[in-house]
């Protein structure tokens, strides 16, 4: 269980949201626990007199779940009578990438993209690799790096690429998130 594991999210009304991890349930035998549920809080960040909600999601997933998925669960999620104050901790900084291009995907998220090195492993040793880091603006778990095959593929993507082109690497990232309501080892 990832406990504490969050997520800072812009809702479909434009309010912005937290969701942490505070509990789960699982079972196993032996050493092994296999986590089966986790305990969400969610808490409006936009609001501050709003009450906090509840839900439950799959093992494991608060990071990997589609952005649709969130709002689902979030539209679905139990009023508390509290607030649980939740901070956002890893969310972008929308100041500091503005300097960026930026690009809508298919559910009107905004996106930046930038230069990044990730790290591929070859039978001979570990190198580094030119590759696009897309971030997501309004929602801190969708981002990930996609490798390029040259420092002038990416140049190019830099100089030129279409709105397109750019959306289709943005809803290739986007593919290996995971719906909290799929079976094991079912991408989103």
């Amino acid at each position: 269980m990832a406990l504490y594991d969050n997520r800072t999210f812009k809702a479909a009304d434009g309010k912005w949201w937290v969701a942490e991890v505070h509990g789960g349930a699982g079972a196993g035998r032996g050493p092994v626990v296999h986590l089966h549920s986790e305990i969400v809080y969610l808490t409006c960040l936009s609001d501050d007199a709003a009450k906090s909600r509840i839900t439950s999601i799959r093992g494991g997933t608060l990071r990997r779940l589609p952005h649709k998925s969130l709002l689902d669960r979030l539209e679905e999620a139990s009023v508390t009578t509290y607030r649980m104050e939740l901070s956002p901790s890893n969310a972008p900084d929308p100041a500091a990438l503005a300097h960026l291009r930026s690009e809508e995907d298919d559910e009107g998220l905004a996106w930046v993209w930038r230069d990044t090195t990730i790290i591929s492993y070859s039978r001979e040793a570990p190198h580094p690799r030119p590759a696009i880091e897309l971030i997501c603006l309004e929602d801190s778990a969708l981002q990930g790096a996609i490798a390029v095959d040259s420092e002038d593929t990416r140049a190019t993507l830099r100089e030129s690429a279409s709105p397109e082109i750019i959306r289709s690497l943005i809803a290739a990232l986007k593919k290996t998130l995971v719906d909290s309501d799929a079976q094991d080892g079912e991408q989103g």
